[in-house]
């Protein structure tokens, strides 16, 4: 670190934070040397290496310490300006969320691309895991609110493994709820019930139409998930489904009453298109 004089090396008005980090991170030279912008400047310049944008962020932080009271006062606000992730403005209102914070962009994205015969032809969809990591920085970007539609979209069609697809939605589900404790407790008493029909038609009468639609979508693509031909392929049926997903769907039940549930909903999907087109 001999890039600069011991004395004062923030004292200057010329010499910003900025440009300080990246001469002490890039052997003294200056900023101007050097194409992309200076390590502050996170909105234009995206370091692909997690371990130098940590080096860069311990670096700020100490040439901050250094700054005097007057100096942080001035300094200070751009630094933090400069530091906070831009948000589009356009992408406020990417997502529509529902109950628990149900993200119905994501799940119709992730159904989208799980429809495809590519996908459904997947051996083992919805119970061999995908990513994990990358599962997490697609569901981190869905829940970020920061990102655009079109590269949501875009960032889940172009998935070569279908099953880092499924894992995002059974992670999206199960961290957020389908359905609300309350229509849980609703069904529950009818859960049990031999009359199968019954049970899909009370679960369209009961339900609220915000957290219904977004069941319908995921039970409808499980559904088709379990048809021939794709079932001859990837190797799935309604009880595999319940077990690999019930308690994702439904989280607050016991692993036994969620797998039946869900495994008696995919059955009688016929029924339950059925009935909400009648309400």
């Amino acid at each position: 670190m001999n890039a600069f004089p011991p004395q004062s090396p923030l004292g200057s008005d010329e010499l910003n934070v900025s440009e300080y980090t990246h001469r002490i991170l890039f052997g003294g030279r200056t900023a101007e040397s050097f194409s992309p912008p200076s390590p502050l400047q996170s909105q234009d310049y995206n370091f692909k290496d997690e371990a130098l944008l940590l080096t860069t962020r311990k670096v700020q932080y100490r040439c901050m310490s250094q700054l005097s009271p007057a100096e942080l006062i001035t300094r200070g606000q751009q630094f933090i300006n400069q530091m906070e992730p831009k948000k589009d403005p356009g992408s406020r209102n990417n997502s529509s969320v529902g109950v628990g914070g149900i993200n119905r962009y994501l799940i119709s994205v992730c159904v989208e691309y799980l429809q495809q015969p590519v996908a459904l032809k997947e051996e083992g969809l919805f119970r061999v895991p995908g990513d994990s990591s990358l599962m997490k920085a697609l569901h981190r970007d869905f829940q970020s609110h920061t990102v655009s539609k079109e590269h949501l979209r875009w960032s889940v069609m172009e998935q070569k493994d279908p099953n880092t697809v499924s894992g995002l939605l059974k992670l999206h589900l199960r961290e957020n709820g389908l359905l609300s404790q309350q229509s849980l407790d609703q069904l529950l008493p009818h859960v049990g019930s031999r009359d199968h029909e019954m049970l899909a038609e009370t679960v369209v009468e009961m339900l609220p139409p915000d957290e219904l639609q977004p069941l319908l979508e995921v039970v409808s693509l499980m559904a088709t998930i379990v048809m021939e031909p794709w079932a001859q392929d990837n190797k799935m049926n309604p009880r595999t489904l319940g077990i690999a997903c019930g308690l994702s769907i439904f989280p607050s039940l016991d692993p036994g009453t969620a797998t039946a549930l869900l495994e008696t909903l995919v059955k009688k999907n016929k029924v339950l298109q059925e009935s909400q087109t009648i309400l």
